[in-house]
C-alpha cells in the first residue's frame, strides 16, 4: 500500500510539474519579465534552478505554491532513490524480487554518499563526467547489438527463402 501511495503522489507531482513547465507558462514567464513582476533573466542567469521559484513568487499564494513544488520535487527524488536502491539490491541478490531491507538500506546509503561526494567534489560537472564514463561500456554493447541486429535483418529473409525452396524441392 505504501508503494502504491508513493507512486500516486509521484504521478500527480510530475503532472503538476509538467503543467508548470508547459508552453502556456512560458508566456507567463515572459509577461512576468516584461511587466516587472519578476526578474526572470537575472534569476535564471544567477542559478537556473531558481527560475521556477522566482516565477512562482510573482503569483498569488506564491509561498504556498513554492512549498508544493518543493514537496513534489522532494517526493520525486526520494522515490527515485528508493527505486535505485531496490534495483541494485535486486541485482546483487541474484534476481531476488524481495531483497532484504538491510541490503536496500546499505545500497541506498552507498548511492546517496556517492552522489554527495561527487556533488561536493566538482558539482554538476563531476556528475556529468561520471555519467558519461559509466555509460561508455554500455554504449559499446549497444553498438554491438545494433550490428548484430543489422546482420540478422540482412541474413534473415535469405535464410527463410532458401529453407522454403529446399522444403518444396524435397516434397
Amino acid at each position: 500500500m505504501k508503494n502504491v501511495l508513493s507512486d500516486i503522489i509521484s504521478y500527480f507531482g510530475c503532472k503538476i510539474k509538467m503543467v508548470q513547465f508547459s508552453t502556456r507558462n512560458r508566456a507567463y514567464k515572459l509577461v512576468a519579465q516584461m511587466t516587472g513582476l519578476a526578474d526572470m533573466w537575472g534569476a535564471i542567469g544567477a542559478d537556473v534552478g531558481s527560475g521556477i521559484y522566482t516565477l512562482i513568487s510573482a503569483y498569488p499564494l506564491g509561498v504556498l505554491i513554492g512549498c508544493v513544488v518543493f514537496f513534489n520535487m522532494l517526493t520525486f527524488i526520494v522515490t527515485s532513490a528508493d527505486l535505485e536502491a531496490f534495483f541494485v539490491s535486486m541485482i546483487i541478490s541474484k534476481g531476488n524480487l524481495e531483497p532484504t531491507t538491510t541490503m536496500r538500506i546499505v545500497w541506498g546509503i552507498a548511492l546517496g554518499l556517492s552522489a554527495i561526494i561527487l556533488t561536493l567534489s566538482g558539482g554538476l560537472q563531476a556528475l556529468q563526467t561520471v555519467s558519461i564514463v559509466a555509460a561508455l561500456p554500455f554504449s559499446l554493447v549497444m553498438i554491438a547489438m545494433a550490428v548484430a541486429f543489422t546482420k540478422s535483418v540482412i541474413k534473415g529473409p535469405a535464410v527463410k527463402l532458401q529453407s522454403a525452396l529446399t522444403d518444396k524441392a524435397v516434397v
